[in-house]
């Protein structure tokens, strides 16, 4: 790719903000071939504004449009909940509240680890291997 053309590309993080999807989705379109993408030196990944052009083109427009809070109207538009529904809620909650109390008791009294800087690690490992970072 002419360096000229470089200049003119986007980073995947630059994609995926255009594309009101998350890196990781630009990504997986690139792997899978859905859109195209360019590397430039040993690890970095450049999307010309013209392929992705052609994405913006083809997603869903609702796709390209932020999520928002919904309005007061809209939760007031909502259907109540009926009795029958409330309580049906209620008791799911309480099994829950319950089956995770035997789970506890079961460990001895200690929770399960906090996962999130497993998963983290294991994205990041992923990530490598794919040569994404």
């Amino acid at each position: 790719m002419a360096s000229s053309l470089v200049e003119d590309a986007l980073t995947v993080d630059q994609a995926a903000r255009r594309l009101g999807v998350s890196a990781q989705t630009v990504r997986r379109w690139i792997r899978v071939g859905r859109l195209p993408a360019y590397r430039v030196g040993a690890k970095r990944v450049r999307v010309l504004e013209a392929d992705l052009s052609q994405m913006i083109a083809i997603l869903p427009a609702n796709r390209l449009e932020p999520v928002g809070v919904p309005s007061r109207e809209d939760v007031l538009a909502l259907a109540p909940l009926t009795p029958a529904e409330i309580e049906r809620r209620l008791h799911v909650l309480q099994r829950l509240r319950e089956r995770g109390q035997r789970d506890l008791e079961r460990r001895g009294g200690i929770p399960f680890d906090d996962s999130t800087d497993i998963i983290r690690e294991m994205r990041q490992e992923r990530d490598r291997q794919l040569g994404y970072s």
